[in-house]
């Protein structure tokens, strides 16, 4: 969380430069795209704050890497990106590849942020939490669910029957490699 405020950036993006950086090693590109998850509450609507329900929609990111990038050069660009297309969270993902200049299939895999208000966290709400349990599916082979708690936890879900578990091993293993490295030596 850290560094994320001391790249002027949220949390969500660093965890999007993150994701981008291991995902254009992997695949040995500089342009990537996945898929993120939005409250869908940035709606300009009078009144959102007190509507309850689900207003979740699925995104897709762009992370470009240029040469002379740093952590503050991207989380930069991403924070930006993110900013400017706030105003489009709203609109649904098939309209969203209908308009794309890319492939069908824009996306093949999540990274999910859950920072919605628990415990006393929700105090603030005027909701009361009495419970909560979430089994998270998707239609993805693939997701990246990161849960912002007193520590953040980060879960690899996956389709054993299409992905080895020895190769998101790996994935993990480059997650805590990459995030050690960055809060270690953030410039």
């Amino acid at each position: 969380r850290e560094l994320a405020r001391g790249g002027g950036a949220t949390l969500g993006v660093l965890l999007q430069a993150i994701w981008g950086l291991i995902l254009a090693r992997w695949s040995g590109r500089d342009d990537v795209v996945f898929g993120i998850v939005a409250s869908g509450r940035s709606l300009a609507t009078p009144g959102i704050e007190r509507l309850v329900g689900m207003f979740a929609n699925t995104l897709p990111v762009r992370v470009r890497l240029e040469q002379d990038d740093t952590l503050a050069t991207l989380l930069a660009r991403l924070q930006r990106q993110s900013d400017a297309g706030s105003a489009y969270d709203h609109v649904g993902l098939a309209a969203i590849q209908a308009a794309s200049a890319l492939p069908a299939g824009l996306l093949d895999h999540l990274l999910v942020l859950e920072n919605f208000p628990a415990g006393d966290a929700a105090a603030d709400t005027g909701f009361s939490v009495v419970a909560a349990h979430a089994a998270e599916r998707t239609n993805y082979d693939f997701g990246i669910l990161v849960h912002d708690d007193a520590e953040l936890r980060i879960t690899f879900q996956y389709d054993a029957s299409r992905i080895d578990a020895a190769l998101i091993a790996r994935v993990a293993a480059h997650w805590r490699t990459l995030a050690a490295a960055l809060l270690a030596a953030p410039g």
